[in-house]
């Protein structure tokens, strides 16, 4: 990273190792309350698009064109703007997933996303690692990002653009007004600092107990903070759930490959143990919906 000089302070240059980092806003109407499926069909979108260049159920806009998404779009394009060519996917190959969130478990936690924790395979191809981490409520590396969007409305106000109403105008106007950062990346020192951003808008007929049935807990489920779904049989990853928990997340070398038996910190964090997180009764597996 060059810095420039400026005052007493000489101009420099430093090595910064540095990680690619895209932030992706995910809105829809004030009226519904963020829960397990907002969140898991959000995320389904995220491995779907790494690993396939399309999304399956939002509409999604980056550097201020809509994404391809698997089926077509059945939104009208508005006016000005334009479809993004499909290009190669940007992580083809991708198979292992970390999520770190807090415990809010309405939205992170319980029951229904251990499920989908169990099942993350079968519907993507990757396995999810799942860590509920108290320190990330509020304080999370994507938090600095959350005002993005009222500074983007507020300065085109200022400047006399006309939004109009509604929760995908919003995006929309976001998506041409935000495009990207007004720092590029290259000039950042920030390990989480964002090359890009992308705009996504999904109407909530998609958060249906059929992208995301309900499931029954397990016991002791508050004790662990770590969940990995490893089943590769879909029907038995939907039927029983079965999961690898743990207290803590690790990231020793086994662990990170999965070989949990090898894990070089079981004196510190204890041995993972299989529990079954199951499908509610009367409820069907998971089914993908785009609109």
């Amino acid at each position: 990273v060059e810095t420039p000089a400026r005052g007493k302070r000489p101009a420099s240059s430093v090595e910064i190792r540095k990680q690619r980092v895209i932030v992706v806003f995910g809105m829809f109407k004030a009226g519904y309350k963020p829960d397990a499926r907002s969140y898991n069909v959000q995320r389904e979108d995220i491995d779907h698009f790494l690993k396939h260049g399309e999304t399956l159920h939002g509409e999604w806009w980056y550097e201020g064109k809509r994404i391809p998404r698997k089926g077509g779009h059945c939104e009208t394009l508005p006016a000005g703007m334009e479809e993004r060519e499909r290009e190669a996917p940007w992580a083809p190959e991708l198979t292992h997933a970390l999520d770190v969130l807090d415990g809010c478990a309405a939205q992170f936690a319980g029951k229904t996303n251990y499920h989908q924790d169990a099942v993350w395979w079968a519907k993507t191809g990757v396995t999810r690692s799942h860590f509920t981490h108290e320190a990330q409520d509020g304080k999370g590396p994507s938090d600095g990002y959350n005002t993005l969007a009222a500074r983007g409305v507020k300065a085109g106000l200022l400047a006399n653009e006309l939004l109009d109403p509604g929760t995908r105008e919003l995006v929309h106007f976001l998506a041409k007004r935000c495009m990207s950062p007004t720092v590029a990346k290259a000039n950042k020192h920030g390990w989480w600092a964002a090359e890009g951003y992308i705009w996504a808008y999904y109407d909530t007929a998609l958060f249906t107990k059929k992208a995301v049935p309900e499931a029954e807990g397990y016991a002791g489920s508050m004790e662990n903070h770590c969940h990995i779904g490893m089943c590769k049989d879909k029907e038995n990853a939907e039927r029983d759930g079965p999961l690898q928990v743990r207290g803590l997340w690790c990231g020793c070398q086994p662990c990170v490959n999965y070989d949990f038996k090898g894990c070089l910190m079981k004196s510190e964090f204890g041995a993972y143990k299989t529990v079954y997180c199951r499908l509610a009764p009367n409820q069907h597996v998971s089914e993908t919906r785009s609109m």
